[in-house]
């Protein structure tokens, strides 16, 4: 788990990290770090949200809004975000430079404890330029879960 705290804004995150789902390809050339994470704001008000970090060698453009779908043992749910129009740069990558985009999505706790007991959990981030899809395995399901278990009061 990582925190992040501030204390000039007073405002507190508690992130689960390492949740990364590569690209379905047999060398993988892009990957998703989809990860819980919990704000708490200086009033003690929690926010849940899903914190999504995709690196690759071409831009998806995350769109503001409704641009995360997913698909929890078939139920459909769409996610607001606020898209990655602030969150958008080249970094270095192992075979050279590889861009990166983070978005955070809007969620629930209820939403949270669904996925933590669901037997399938597939997702689609749509972009402006393109949109990519994933499946979280049983071990990224787990990891939610524990996240859930420790942090989700």
């Amino acid at each position: 788990m990582d925190t992040i705290e501030d204390e000039f804004d007073g405002y507190k995150i508690i992130r689960m990290h390492g949740n990364y789902l590569p690209d379905n390809a047999i060398i993988p050339t892009s990957s998703l770090l989809f990860n819980p994470q919990i704000f708490i704001d200086r009033d003690g008000n929690k926010k849940y949200q899903f914190y999504a970090e995709y690196t690759d060698k071409d831009w998806l453009f995350i769109r503001e809004g409704a641009s995360l779908i997913l698909l929890i043992d078939g139920d459909r749910v769409e996610l607001n975000g606020y898209g990655s129009n602030n969150h958008r740069e080249v970094v270095e990558g192992y075979t050279g430079p590889v861009i990166k985009e983070i978005a955070i999505f809007e969620a629930s706790k209820e939403l949270f404890e669904k996925i933590a007991k669901a037997n399938t959990v597939k997702l689609k981030i749509k972009g402006a330029a393109r949109s990519i899809e994933r499946e979280l395995s049983s071990k990224h399901i787990n990891n939610i879960m524990m996240f859930v278990r420790d942090y989700v009061k």
